[in-house]
Formats: structure tokens, C-alpha cells, sequence
């Protein structure tokens, strides 16, 4: 048969022992630690998220702007030509009407 040996059975108890110690000191401060951080993380992260997402506001916002005003350039520069047109048609009619009475 088997014969166990005292030696085996303390060091069984030992290893026992030092696992609940382990636990009980070590394995629950450091969870504690690791769980501080992820919340401490996960604050941050929401930070972030809120801040990206009032950047994404502002892009927009400046997004449309940039539209609006190209629009508006546009629509200026569209005017001017127009009033140009029109000067240049005055102009090369009083010009004809010159040379008619000459």
C-alpha cells in the first residue's frame, strides 16, 4: 500500500496556509488596485468620449460654415460677374451709339 509521510501532509497544510494568506493580504489588495485603475480608466474614457464628441460638434458647426460661406462667395462672385456683364453691354452700346452719330 501507499504510505504517506508526515513530510507531505505539513507541506501540504503549508501550501494551504500560504494560499489563504496570499489571498487574504495579497490577492485582494492588488484586485482592489487593478480595480481603482480600471475605473479610474473607464472616467477617463467617458471624458474622452464626451470631448470627442463636442469636437465632432464643432467640426460640423465649422463644416456648415464653410459651406455657407463658399455659397455665399459664390453667389458675390456671381453678382459681380453679372454687373460687369452689364457695364461691359453699356459701355460697347454707348460706344456703337458714338460711332453711329460720328
Amino acid at each position: 500500500m501507499l504510505s504517506v509521510n508526515m513530510s507531505i501532509v505539513y507541506t501540504i497544510i503549508n501550501l494551504l496556509i500560504l494560499y489563504a494568506f496570499f489571498r487574504k493580504f495579497l490577492f485582494g489588495r492588488v484586485n482592489k488596485i487593478l480595480e481603482e485603475r480600471r475605473e479610474q480608466i473607464e472616467g477617463i474614457n467617458a471624458h474622452l468620449d464626451e470631448e470627442l464628441e463636442k469636437a465632432k460638434a464643432e467640426h460640423d458647426k465649422y463644416e456648415e460654415e464653410a459651406r455657407l460661406l463658399a455659397e455665399e462667395k459664390e453667389q458675390t462672385l456671381a453678382d459681380w460677374r453679372g454687373r460687369g456683364y452689364e457695364e461691359y453691354n453699356r459701355i460697347v452700346e454707348e460706344a456703337k451709339v458714338e460711332a453711329a452719330g460720328s
